[in-house]
C-alpha cells in the first residue's frame, strides 16, 4: 500500500469508513475529530494567532491516526480484494 498515490489512499480510507467491519469506535473518533476541527467552539479560541489553529490541526491529525490504526486490517482486506474505486 505504500506505493499508492494520495488519491488512492483517500479512497481506501473512505471505503474503510463505510465498511461494516470497521469498528464503531473508530468511526466515532473520526467524526468527532472532524467536527471539532470545523466547529467554532474550541478549547483554544481561533482568534489567537497560531495556537487557535494548532489545536484544531492536532485534534484532526490525532483522530485520523487513531482511525488508521484501528482500521489497518480492514484497509488491507479492501486493498487485497481490489476494491479501491468508489
Amino acid at each position: 500500500m505504500a506505493s499508492l498515490n494520495l488519491f488512492r489512499k483517500l479512497q481506501l480510507v473512505w471505503l474503510a469508513f463505510f465498511d461494516k467491519r470497521t469498528p464503531f469506535a473508530a468511526k466515532v473518533v473520526m467524526i468527532f475529530g472532524l467536527l471539532y476541527g470545523f466547529s467554532p467552539l474550541d478549547l483554544v479560541p481561533d482568534f489567537l494567532p497560531i495556537a487557535g489553529q494548532l489545536d484544531d490541526i492536532g485534534v484532526i491529525i490525532t483522530a485520523v491516526m487513531i482511525f488508521l490504526r484501528a482500521t489497518k486490517g480492514v484497509r488491507e482486506k479492501i486493498f487485497a480484494s481490489g476494491k479501491t474505486t468508489l
